[in-house]
């Protein structure tokens, strides 16, 4: 019979069992760190994405596409009477044809301008 402790791994740990497990334990720590922080992350995107919808809802967000949309539809109006500004200053205050032809060169100018910076903010549309 052999006395107790004397098969292998069993009886005492050695004194180092802290230095032997201190890279583990860290490992675990850093895990679980690494995982409640990503957990937080999700909870401030998912709080955002809530808001957002919120503020949607309210009228109070809205798309960047339909900014666009709204704002070029706009443009277009404007430059509808811009199209027609000469034709009506023609018609309703009989100036000279010499006068309509100035007008109609800063319509143009004009149309030319907004187009580039509406471009240059834009993009091509």
């Amino acid at each position: 019979m052999t006395a107790g402790g004397s098969r292998p791994g069993a009886g005492r740990k050695s004194a180092n069992l802290e230095a032997d497990t201190a890279p583990y334990l860290l490992r675990i720590i850093k895990a679980r760190a690494d995982k409640e922080e990503s957990k937080a992350f999700e909870g401030k995107i998912d709080a955002q994405e809530k808001l957002e919808e919120h503020k949607r809802k309210k009228g109070d967000l809205v798309s960047r596409s339909e900014v666009e949309r709204l704002f070029l539809e706009y443009v277009d109006v404007v430059v509808m009477v811009l199209n027609t500004l000469p034709d009506m200053l023609e018609r309703d205050t009989g100036i000279s044809s010499e006068a309509v032809g100035k007008v109609q060169s800063s319509v143009d100018k004009i149309r030319r301008d907004l187009y580039g910076r509406l471009e240059s903010q834009f993009g091509k549309h």
